[in-house]
């Protein structure tokens, strides 16, 4: 073991301990509830911890790897205080990869994800409102009951931007992928949970047009 820190963007130390790796830092600060506001991960690899209800209020993930991580319940939100006023906005986690990794039930809201990819990645009732996902990869995913709520998933008024493109992705409902469809992503080989009424209609058709 030897000493590991995390700093903010702007330089401040905000944790330190003795641990194997930066990875295993930032698993204590987390159990300990240390204060990670503004924590700085740009292009950091994180894996193999239990990240589960982290607070990330302002942290920069912008290029980070998360691989083999539980961050179930984790919230993503950032905030800043204005008198005696909450205002939420952006938290940027644009490039990074997050492979293996449990965020059911997460929050985004309001969080940069430009050109993120997620792989293998449960997202199971996760929030995802009002975020920006435009150009991410969404691949052997689990969606369902994921709220996309007023996200985006292209640029707005770029005809060449890249989209968002889910690839055997499991979602809750036909309306759910086709919702996001709609909002302008790339849906290939979806599946949906047994659960949906029509699910083994589907698989039946399927069935059919693989004898014909």
């Amino acid at each position: 073991m030897s000493k590991q820190a995390l700093y903010s963007t702007s330089g401040k130390l905000l944790y330190e301990t003795d641990a194997e790796n930066l990875s295993k830092c930032l698993e204590k600060a987390v159990k300990e509830k240390a204060s990670l506001v503004g924590l700085d991960l740009r292009n950091k690899t994180i894996s193999d911890v239990d990240l589960s209800n982290a607070m990330f209020n302002s942290v920069d993930f912008s290029n980070a790897t998360f691989e083999n991580v539980k961050m179930k319940g984790a919230d993503f939100k950032r905030f800043e205080k204005l008198d005696d006023w909450i205002l939420g906005s952006d938290t940027d986690i644009s490039k990074a990869v997050f492979k293996n990794v449990d965020l059911s039930e997460a929050e985004f809201y309001k969080t940069d994800a430009k050109e993120a990819s997620f792989i293998n990645t449960n997202l199971e009732d996760a929030d995802l409102k009002w975020s920006n996902f435009a150009g991410a990869k969404f691949k052997d995913c689990n969606v369902s009951g994921a709220i996309f709520d007023d996200v985006k998933l292209k640029q707005a008024g770029d005809l060449f931007s890249k989209k968002a493109k889910f690839e055997n992705v499991e979602f809750s409902s036909l309306e759910q992928a086709s919702m996001l469809e709609q909002k302008g992503a790339k849906v290939k080989k979806p599946t949906v949970k047994e659960t949906d009424p029509r699910f083994s209609a589907l698989v039946n058709l399927a069935k059919k047009a693989k004898q014909r």
